[in-house]
């Protein structure tokens, strides 16, 4: 998950209010997610948007360029990504501002505020294996069981050191469910444990006269 810094959150703040007032939170974020993965793809683009000795003129007929659909002999061409006003006017602020890096964080805090308001729950479940589709269910109605949300979104991971079993990231927190991290805690556990209390629970057979008939001794 990226980060997201202070400056992004204002931006996005800022941003989701004006799409709310329009109804367009929804567009908005779809818009804006594949343009900064358009970039992400051309890193070179974003160097060039901000680059400070560049004029601020050449940077947004460049933007324009980048953001135009393409067009094909003899058809339509695509869909532009950014067919929102509101999504065309705010990556030139970006520009003009020199803040352009700060797509990406944007973008995500505003998927953040979106999923707040609908309910949306985005976890990363990383296990040793690929899951099975009938897998993939299971977990998304735990999830959507426990947390109560209106729908979950899963991104699957496979990590081989993931022993028989799943790790769970949602947001800043982690839901270890797997074996060795069961294991691990158990051998903590009974490192804590004095021989005496093995006894006192039934697990050692102790003779009449204090003798430990199945181990070492417990007298101390």
């Amino acid at each position: 998950m990226t980060f997201v810094g202070r400056k992004a959150r204002r931006y996005a703040r800022a941003l989701y209010s004006l799409a709310r007032e329009q109804q367009s939170q929804e567009a908005l974020v779809a818009e804006l997610t594949e343009v900064s993965e358009r970039f992400a793809k051309v890193p070179e683009l974003g160097q060039v948007l901000a680059h400070r000795r560049i004029p601020a003129d050449h940077k947004l007929a460049l933007l324009d360029h980048a953001l135009a659909p393409a067009q094909a002999e003899g058809d339509e061409g695509e869909v532009p990504p950014a067919g929102l006003p509101l999504t065309r006017h705010f990556l030139r602020l970006l520009v003009r501002n020199g803040r352009i890096a700060l797509l990406a964080e944007v973008v995500q805090a505003l998927r953040d505020m979106l999923d707040i308001e609908l309910g949306v729950m985005r976890a990363v479940v990383t296990t040793a294996v690929p899951l099975l589709k009938g897998e993939r269910e299971m977990v998304i109605a735990k999830l959507q069981s426990h947390t109560g949300a209106n729908r979950v979104e899963i991104d699957c991971v496979v990590n081989k050191k993931v022993v028989a079993g799943v790790l769970i990231h949602v947001g800043d927190h982690v839901i270890d469910a797997t074996v060795r991290t069961y294991l691990d805690t158990m051998r903590e556990r009974l490192k804590q444990i004095k021989v005496g209390e093995f006894a006192d629970a039934g697990f050692l057979s102790v003779s009449a006269d204090g003798a430990d008939n199945t181990g070492p001794s417990t007298k101390q």
